[in-house]
């Protein structure tokens, strides 16, 4: 078995390139975010960061956060909303997971019906933005430490196994 550690190796470095060419294609997808979302994060309205993972967050802030009790989408969310939908129909390769968070108040089924109809709102709209179904996935967190009305955007880099 003297090539064993010779195909390890090999395999370590293609796992180690895939993941810089991914790090790198997300780096970029930030930066394209951040530059047509620039008027949303001057204002406050939105905030973008990068995750260990290589994924984008992309954040409501309590300007553009839900109403208390409400599922409807704050208009402030929607310029935001529209740019990610243009990055992922622009360059691919990304999938969207929205978290939903809930109010401070109700009692537990009622802060996850919230937290699920507020992703799924997002989602929707995300839908009527073009991005493909397959892509978009939508799911409320009710025991949230965020229990501010915000929805989270998540885009995930497409890797292969």
């Amino acid at each position: 078995m003297p090539n064993a550690p010779a195909f390890t190796t090999a395999t370590a470095c293609s796992r180690a390139l895939t993941g810089a060419v991914v790090g790198h294609f997300m780096d970029d997808r930030k930066k394209d975010l951040e530059k047509a979302l620039a008027p949303q994060i001057n204002a406050g309205e939105a905030s973008v960061q990068i995750l260990a993972d290589n994924s984008l967050l992309v954040t409501e802030t309590g300007s553009t956060a839900f109403a208390p009790g409400s599922a409807v989408v704050n208009s402030g969310f929607i310029p935001t909303l529209q740019t990610i939908a243009n990055v992922v129909n622009t360059y691919g390769k990304t999938t969207i997971a929205v978290i939903g968070h809930p109010d401070r108040t109700g009692t537990e089924a009622e802060r996850r019906a919230l937290a699920n109809q507020r992703a799924e709102a997002i989602r929707t709209m995300l839908l009527g933005m073009g991005v493909s179904p397959i892509l978009v996935t939508a799911s409320g967190n009710p025991n949230s430490q965020y229990m501010d009305g915000r929805v989270e955007v998540v885009i995930h880099p497409l890797t292969s196994a």
